[in-house]
């Protein structure tokens, strides 16, 4: 697949890397899930499936913390997203 990034997402992978990390390091709830929202995305155009579905979890506690309804309405689209593929 072509992207904005080119043929591969190294460039996108790296911002979220360096997101993340930035994330972590403030301990924001909010951040934090983000982070996993933007790793999900990532991989879902990926196809990294069951790599998709282990970071949605993974975040879910931290969205609950910080906007729990956008959060579980989010995850709940990511699944439905998810499944599809």
């Amino acid at each position: 697949m072509v992207t904005a990034f080119g043929e591969d997402w190294s460039l996108a992978m790296a911002e979220v890397e360096t997101y993340g990390r930035l994330a972590r390091k403030l301990r924001q709830p909010i951040l934090e899930w983000y982070y996993g929202v933007m790793q999900a995305t990532l991989g879902l155009l990926e196809g990294r499936l069951e790599d998709t579905e282990r970071v949605l979890e993974a975040a879910r506690p931290h969205g609950d913390r910080a906007r729990k309804w956008e959060s579980r309405f989010s995850y709940r689209l990511a699944i439905v997203s998810l499944r599809r593929e």
